[in-house]
């Protein structure tokens, strides 16, 4: 799964370079993304579907 965290989280234009800012929320929201895959694998129509998928 590929998860893309850039520019475009920010709903204003800050007036200085916003790497910090941005390296902060992507890790955070890799966080929440690691917690919820864990927890929510498997379930729900889609996951239902996919059960029994294999490469």
């Amino acid at each position: 799964n590929l998860r893309v965290n850039d520019a475009s989280l920010l709903p204003w234009a800050p007036g200085i370079n916003p790497q910090g800012t941005l390296m902060a929320i992507a890790h955070r929201n890799v966080d929440a993304f690691l917690v919820d895959d864990r927890s929510s694998r498997g379930t729900g129509q889609l996951g239902k579907k996919l059960a029994g998928w294999q490469r």
